[in-house]
């Protein structure tokens, strides 16, 4: 019995170590696809939530290592917290970004904040950028709460803290396409011809299809003068 009951309660505590995705609105960000580079937060249910009102290193994250090269992403983060444990708490400030830091722990860039989590929710996940620029040089990716500090606290400890779990963030690349360089369109005739010392005049039509700046040269014989 002692057996089965210890088998059991190791079971339960399994359960709740992993937050569920069960019901979220958006594709889950977690999963790895081609082009997408994911920075997983260490997750202890009751112990890494990011609180906005105590100190700085409460309100952010362990830095987490990330290869992240230069160019343009997408990016989206997934949060959680135990609303179905603990009921609402009125907390609606339940929301981080994330700091791109180089070496040093110096921010580099920082996205746009996940939405609030709603208090009949557990979790969300949301495309919070559909073209951030990442420089060189990131090192690291910390989530940090987007209410730190926290501007006008209550004094209730069940409101202020307005805890949120980060779970993840993800960098989709986003590939843009080429820009093409068209040459000029020239409309006119292909050959004249006139006699010694005789004006000859005939349209020439010359444009741009990229509205790209145009400088206009000719080759005419010795002696002979072209004005436009």
């Amino acid at each position: 019995m002692k057996r089965v009951l210890l088998a059991t309660l190791l079971f339960s505590l399994a359960l709740v170590a992993v937050p569920s995705f069960v019901g979220a609105t958006t594709p889950n960000v977690c999963t790895p696809q081609a082009g997408r580079t994911i920075v997983t937060f260490p997750f202890t249910l009751g112990s890494t939530y990011l609180r906005a009102d105590q100190s700085l290193a409460a309100a952010e994250s362990a830095p987490v290592a990330a290869t992240l090269p230069a160019g343009t992403y997408a990016v989206a983060l997934a949060s959680y917290d135990d609303h179905t444990g603990h009921g609402g708490q009125s907390q609606m400030m339940e929301q981080f970004f994330v700091s791109l830091r180089d070496g040093s722990n110096a921010q580099l860039a920082q996205s746009a904040a996940i939405s609030d989590l709603p208090e009949a929710d557990d979790n969300r996940e949301e495309v919070v950028n559909t073209s951030f620029t990442v420089p060189s040089g990131v090192a690291t990716v910390v989530a940090r709460h987007a209410a730190y500090p926290l501007a006008s606290p209550t004094g209730n400890p069940f409101v202020d803290p307005q805890s949120i779990y980060p779970i993840c963030a993800s960098f989709t690349s986003v590939t843009s396409t080429p820009s093409v360089n068209h040459p000029p369109v020239i409309t006119g005739p292909t050959f004249v011809s006139t006699t010694v010392s005789t004006t000859m005049t005939f349209m020439v039509s010359i444009i741009d299809p990229d509205s790209d700046p145009l400088v206009i040269t000719t080759t005419i014989p010795a002696g002979a003068t072209f004005s436009t």
